[in-house]
């Protein structure tokens, strides 16, 4: 046997029994099986394992037998989804989430496991509310920052001698962000930051784009050293894409964000107001198009795309973001030199009323600097 640290999973369809009254057996079937479909799809698309079905109960481990790093933020997301499917079949289910040490066979693709932590999650499942995912103390503590949650007090659960703090889950978190902690100085790496620093100087001197990649164990500090580099750079401006590790449609998740920050849309904006402010950040209507089918702005376009005319899309959205840039940059300049002739020239004159120049800017024109963050591997 071997000890693990894993989140557990449990979903369960509500009011079973009022759907088997008076119903055609095999409608039930054909329902309650698409129901285990869409909970499967869900928990294996973001990593987690199917460990049993019971009743019209799904249990599912994430950590077991592989680990990630964010395991329970995995879990609370495939849940998250999985409520939203459940719901499109016209059914209702209820989940229930903890994360801890449980005891798991030797063999490599075992995923039986058992602890307190399965004991829990499915004690909590039992208490949801339909549509309610409730989770308990070990997965608070670890998506904390990443998911908002809202306390729901102690409750008191069979087998459990003290009541036990459980949380609500309200909604997640983007994708990817940044998670904040403590600041404190970097440190151990100025050889690697220095040499990102130079990089980004040649750059900018060559007019030449350079393809940077951090390699590293999870946790050794490759965000870290990214923010540390992207907080002193100067002169450019920095998009930033992320590659996700698991769900559906995210071939183009790295392009779709920085797109979308380039061109200001947010999650919120209608379909048509993120597409009109996606066609204003672009000259030509077809890139814009492209680019919409890629990051999800168009659900549909005339005909079929391929691989080649989105990734010629997003170099043209690229070669048009640089020059957009330093030509800004450039009209900016010529202002702060034609204000400080003429505050020279007023100064000549012996003016009483003199003045500092209304704007600055470098003289020296910045390329567009766009980055790929590497995908934190475990």
């Amino acid at each position: 046997m071997e000890r693990k640290l894993a989140t557990v999973l449990f979903v369960d369809l509500v009011s079973s029994t009022a759907l088997l009254a008076d119903a055609d057996p095999e409608i039930v079937r054909r329902k309650v099986s698409r129901f285990f479909d869409q909970v499967s799809h869900c928990i294996v698309t973001h990593g987690g394992t199917v460990e049993k079905f019971a009743g019209d109960a799904v249990m599912a481990a994430f950590g077991v037998p592989l680990a990630h790093e964010d395991d329970a933020e995995r879990a609370v997301r495939a849940a998250l989804v999985t409520l939203e499917r459940v719901k499109e079949l016209g059914l209702e289910a209820r989940v229930g989430i903890e994360a801890g040490e449980v005891v798991t066979e030797d063999e490599a693709l075992s995923t039986f496991a058992t602890g307190e932590a399965v004991n829990l999650a499915a004690r909590l499942q039992q208490v949801a509310e339909p549509g309610e995912i409730l989770i308990g103390p070990g997965a608070a503590r670890l998506v904390r920052g990443r998911i908002e949650l809202t306390q729901v007090g102690p409750l008191e659960l069979r087998g459990w001698r003290e009541p036990v703090a459980a949380h609500r889950v309200v909604c997640a978190s983007e994708p990817g962000a940044a998670i904040g902690g403590l600041s404190s100085p970097l440190v151990g790496r100025e050889t690697e930051l220095e040499l990102l620093e130079n990089t980004f100087a040649r750059a900018v001197r060559d007019r030449r784009a350079s393809l940077f990649t951090i390699y590293g164990d999870a946790g050794v500090g490759k965000s870290r050293l990214a923010r540390e580099f992207v907080a002193g750079v100067e002169g450019a401006t920095v998009l930033i894409g992320r590659c996700l590790p698991y769900g559906e449609g995210v071939t183009y998740w790295p392009l779709a964000e920085m797109v979308k920050a380039s061109s200001g849309i947010t999650d919120d904006d209608p379909l048509d107001k993120a597409q009109e402010k996606l066609r204003a950040c672009c000259e030509d209507e077809e890139v814009a198009d492209l680019l919409g089918l890629a990051v999800g702005v168009l659900e549909a376009v005339e005909g079929e795309r391929s691989q080649q005319e989105i990734a010629w899309a997003a170099r043209a959205w690229a070669e048009h973001c640089s020059t957009s840039i330093r030509a800004g940059a450039a009209a900016a300049s010529a202002r702060s030199r034609s204000s400080s002739s003429r505050w020279a020239r007023r100064r000549a004159r012996g003016s009483s009323r003199l003045s500092a120049p209304t704007s600055s800017c470098r003289s020296t024109p910045r390329p567009c600097s766009r980055r790929r963050r590497a995908t934190r591997s475990s």
